[in-house]
């Protein structure tokens, strides 16, 4: 539980500094107000500014959503990764263990961390992580460009 309540902590902790940076940038835009009967406004937004602001939000997404805080770790969520299959490899083998003793005396978590099996489960679930944060991360780019485009639409 403390694992998963770090990992929500954390996810929370990146969402709202996200959400202030993509709002700091959405600030940057130019707004006029109308004076027409209903109230209005208009976007300022030249070819020029959309560029830098899809930059600063790829930019803000890349921050946020991929990087990692620490040099060793690529991305921020390798932590938490790395702990989780650690608490469920040993708890599989504690539980294997105790419903055999055969597989216990065969078989120490050491040997099956080391395993060839066991590292190519955890190579493709590093990928199967990657894949949902990047993907998440272009999601999120892809909308906030269609709300921008939508604004310099209309």
């Amino acid at each position: 539980m403390r694992l998963l309540r770090a990992a929500l902590a954390e996810i929370d902790r990146r969402w709202a500094g996200l959400t202030q940076e993509v709002l700091a940038t959405f600030d940057k835009i130019p707004v006029y107000a109308l004076n027409d009967s209903a109230p209005r406004v208009a976007y300022g937004i030249t070819p020029a500014v959309m560029d830098i602001v899809m930059l600063e939000l790829q930019a803000a997404l890349d921050r946020w959503i991929q990087n990692g805080k620490e040099p060793k770790d690529v991305f921020w969520w390798d932590p938490f990764v790395e702990q989780a299959m650690q608490l469920g490899t040993a708890q599989t083998v504690a539980n294997l263990g105790n419903l055999s003793s055969v597989y216990a005396t065969a078989r120490s978590l050491d040997q099956v961390i080391r395993s060839e099996p066991y590292q190519i489960r955890v190579g493709l679930a590093r990928i199967k992580s990657y894949e949902h944060w990047t993907g998440l991360r272009a999601e999120g780019q892809s909308r906030l460009a269609a709300i921008i485009g939508r604004a310099v639409a209309e």
